[in-house]
């Protein structure tokens, strides 16, 4: 599977969740070796979530929105995300 499609169904699944709030970084390991030190990852393609802590991880292909999105946490992200903007306005 190409990195284009990973990167829309990545995508896909954070706009259901977060709707533009978030912040996406795709890296080619092969351009950027050390980064792939830094970060640990010791396979591709890998997704790492940094915040809000702790640091999710998941390794492989992203077919299915829903599975990303529970191995993210996307929906405690969004709920978490939705408080905030509730307390500020208040």
């Amino acid at each position: 599977m190409g990195s284009a499609r990973l990167e829309r169904q990545l995508t896909a699944a954070l706009e259901k969740y977060l709707a533009g709030a978030y912040e996406l970084e795709v890296i080619d390991l092969k351009l950027r070796p050390e980064v792939a030190k830094r970060d640990d990852v010791i396979a591709a393609p890998t997704v790492i979530r940094v915040f809000p802590p702790p640091v999710r991880r998941i390794i492989g292909a992203f077919s299915d929105p829903e599975q990303v999105a529970r191995a993210l946490d996307l929906q405690v992200l969004a709920l978490w995300l939705e408080n905030l903007a509730d307390a500020e306005s208040q």
